[in-house]
Order: structure tokens, then sequence, then C-alpha cells
């Protein structure tokens, strides 16, 4: 690879860089910066292989491309090496259908306002801990517990399900970080345990499905009207909502609170014009997505930006890779438009995606 105004060396190996090995977010930017000047579509050696997508229009269309690429094959990199495929995420097309629809059908506005209390009141109980101690660990003592009382309150977990599942999840991330897969394994068997908990505790009484998960997935049926199978309940969907709804809060809760310690201004701009908070929380979504190594499969040869890529080869993607957040209020209405910074290909590094509205 040849060097660049970026300042890499001309031996520069996408295999010994930061976007591979860092979790620094500044180092992991600067390096898709680099690969779209000279390679947008890379290949990286580990984990079996996979392809890297740079380019904002790349990652749309793969992302878009349902028909050429799919989620069963791998939904992640690096991948389970026990191969298990569990719903949703590792599910297409029809078999994915009943599984998103049995879990958007219980986060309706109607119902996530009338959880806002009850989360808000736990939100400020966890943190006040930390504030009156002076001092804290914002991921584990904040994030991880916070996002534990989500759980419980959309879930309708017990109690004592409701600390389990606070206890396992940072020694399941520590694992699958440290690809340790027999304490990933030993981790799992405890969302196991919770989820068939659940499934069994429904089974005897039925909640109203419009505001418990596994309520309205027992009551979803298949594209052949038939119920959904208790393995792919249990230790597919359920397992999997454990999981994902504990590990991307807490990350992005803490990447946001030190994002706003650096950066004062910001900080202040959004304490003094609150109405500001919603949309920066989606650009924060963006700028911090938890999951660099989601992963799309082509199901034949395919050719992106010039790069010729063949059949059952892996793409990971990022929805955005964003530089700077700039917010301001519109003078007619509440809403907000955010203006987002890409790094693509022009000679600085930044091209403007465009206006985006939030409500």
């Amino acid at each position: 690879m040849a060097t660049t105004d970026l300042g890499f060396p001309s031996d520069w190996d996408v295999n010994q860089g930061q976007l591979v090995h860092s979790n620094v977010p500044e180092k992991i930017y600067r390096e898709y910066a680099h690969l779209r000047k000279i390679c947008p579509v890379a290949h990286v050696d580990a984990h079996g292989g996979y392809w890297i997508l740079t380019k904002y229009e790349d990652v749309k269309n793969v992302s878009s491309d349902n028909s050429t690429f799919v989620s069963s094959k791998c939904a992640v990199v690096p991948a389970d090496p026990r191969g298990i495929r569990r719903p949703p995420l590792k599910f297409d097309g029809k078999e994915h259908v009943p599984y998103r629809t049995a879990v958007d059908r219980t986060l309706k506005p109607a119902r996530l306002r009338r959880l806002e209390p009850l989360l808000r009141k736990h939100a400020e109980d966890e943190l006040n801990i930390l504030l009156e101690r002076g001092h804290g660990d914002i991921y584990e003592e904040f994030g991880a517990k916070f996002s534990g009382w989500v759980e419980k309150e959309w879930l309708n977990l017990d109690e004592v399900d409701s600390q389990k599942l606070s206890a396992t999840i940072t020694p399941f991330v520590t694992a699958w970080r440290t690809q340790d897969w027999g304490l990933v394994k030993s981790s799992s068997d405890g969302f196991y345990e919770i989820a068939q908990r659940v499934i069994a505790s429904r089974k005897k009484k039925l909640l109203n499905p419009e505001e418990d998960p596994a309520s309205s997935l027992l009551s979803e049926r298949d594209d052949h009207g038939n119920m959904l199978d208790d393995f792919n309940l249990v230790r597919g969907c359920i397992r999997q909502i454990l999981i994902v709804a504990m590990v991307a809060p807490s990350i992005v809760i803490a990447a946001m609170t030190k994002h706003l310690s650096e950066d004062k201004e910001l900080q202040n701009q959004l304490r003094n014009d609150r109405s500001l908070i919603p949309a920066a929380i989606e650009e924060f979504i963006r700028l911090y997505v938890p999951y660099r190594g989601f992963a799309r499969t082509a199901i034949h040869d395919v050719e992106i930006s010039a790069t010729r890529v063949p059949q059952d080869e892996l793409f990971t993607r990022r929805p955005t890779v964003i530089r700077t957040i700039s917010l301001s209020p519109t003078s007619s209405s509440s809403a907000v438009k955010t203006l987002i910074h890409i790094w693509d290909s022009d000679e600085e590094g930044i091209a403007v995606l465009g206006w985006q509205w939030h409500k």
C-alpha cells in the first residue's frame, strides 16, 4: 500500500492495524480514513478472514440488499465457534419476520411512555450512588446496572433473574472480547437458565403480548401458521435479547460519558438546551455503535468499489463513521437538525452526509 497524506508508511498492513487490534475510536477512525483513500474494501485475515467496508455508500448498499447479503451464515465477527443459528440476528426473510414482529409489538410508544417513569427512577437511583461517592465506573456501576433494570421492566423479570442477569453480563463480555470460549459458554449458560424460566412461566400464565416479549413470542406464528419452537425461543431469541440489550447500552453509555467529559462545549450546549438531547443521543449511537463486527455474507460473487469478492465471504459493516457532531435548533419547530460529518474520500477526509431530522 502506498504512502498517503495521512502519514502511513508504505508497508502498512491492515492485519497489524489499530482497527483490527485496538479499542480506541480515534485510532480506528484514522485507519478507516486511510483505507478509504487506498483500499476501500480491505481483507483482514483474523477470525477466519473477512472484508472491511469503509465507504458510506458500500455500507448502505450491503446493509439494504437483503437478497444478496444475508445474516444467516454469520451475524458477528468473531463468530461463535459452535456455529449455532439463533433468531432473530441469524435468521433472514420469512424466518426473521415473526421474531421481529413479536419483539416490536412490545416496544410501541404507548408502552414506552408507561415504562419511562420507572426507568427514570432507576437511572436516578443508580447514578446518585456514584454522585454521592464522588467517583465510580460508569460502565459497570451505572451502565450495566441500569441496563439490567431496563431488562427487568421490559421483560417482566423477577428479582432473582434480574440480579443474575446483572451479575452474568460482565464476565460474558470479557470472555467474548478475550475469546475465552470456555468462559463464554459457562457465562452463556446463565442466560439460558433465565430464558428457560421466563418461557416456562409464560406458558403457565400468558401475560399481555403488548407488554411482555416472551408472551408476544409465544403468541406469534410463523409463515406456515405454526408456533415458534422452544429451541429458538429459549436458546435463541430470549437469550439473545438478554445479552444484546445488556451489552450494547452499557458500552454506548460509557462512550457517551467519556466523550462529553472531554468535550465541555458540547456538554454545556446540551445542559443549556435540553431539547437537543434526543438528537445528540442518536448521533452518539452512530458515533459509538458498539458492534464494529456485525457481518453479512454474499450469496454469490460481487464487486464492491472495484474489488471482486467471492461468494460466501464475510463483510463487516459500521453504519457510519462519524467525526464530529454539530447541533442547532430550528426556528419553526421543536425538531432538531443534526449535521453529520463523515470521513470520506475528499481531500481533507471529511464529507457532509447531510441534514437529518430528529423528532
